[in-house]
């Protein structure tokens, strides 16, 4: 596992990503105003596709299009948000959700910090992280 900090600032924006752990808690230390920040995502569980000698799981990459290329219905289908205050604590599948957090409005940072768990041994993050 892991845990790092991250502080966003007036007009940061966390742009959609996948996580390159399984499973992450989010510690909501201090919210930023006007809710700003909110925490958006779209959980793409994988399609599970089965034969004789074989198990394969498969991604929806229309609907990963339709997301990112902004198309409503699929967005007001499946694309959802949690609003959080200090000290909440939200956990999800990191690497099957992606997420972002909106825009940072106003002098109140947001500051967490995240435990992250893999079942990899010896996994490390890559340097972005």
């Amino acid at each position: 596992g892991s845990i790092y900090g991250l502080v966003a600032i007036d007009g940061d924006i966390g742009g959609q990503h996948f996580d390159q752990h399984p499973f992450s808690c989010v510690w909501m230390l201090q919210k930023p105003l006007y809710n700003s920040g909110e925490f958006r995502y779209v959980r793409y569980s994988p399609i599970k596709r089965e034969s004789q000698n074989e198990t394969s799981f498969e991604w929806n990459f229309d609907l990963m299009q339709q997301i990112n290329q902004g198309n409503e219905e699929a967005i007001r289908n499946h694309r959802k948000a949690i609003s959080v205050k200090n000290g909440d604590i939200y956990c999800f599948e990191g690497n099957v959700t992606m997420h972002e957090t909106t825009k940072i409005s106003g002098n109140v940072d947001r500051i967490l910090f995240v435990t992250a768990y893999h079942e990899l041994k010896g996994f490390k993050h890559s340097g972005v992280v």
